[in-house]
């Protein structure tokens, strides 16, 4: 059940990251080093983003909205 739940969490968390990247190279290649890259990889993801963004809705949308 875990290893079920993590893989579901790390496609969706690579999903989202490669859509906030409007789905370019850098982006579709970033999300799928989340599956290899797995927690480490998004932790430092989100603390380099919260640090570089304004606000909760930029670091969540990027430039989608």
């Amino acid at each position: 059940q875990f290893n079920l739940d993590f893989s579901f969490f790390l496609i969706f968390t690579g999903l989202w990251i490669a859509w906030r990247n409007n789905f370019n190279p850098i982006g579709l290649g970033l999300g799928l080093f989340t599956l290899i890259g797995g927690i480490p990889f998004v932790s430092t993801y989100l603390l380099i983003l919260s640090f570089k963004s304004n606000s909760i809705k930029e670091l969540l949308i990027g430039n989608n909205s």
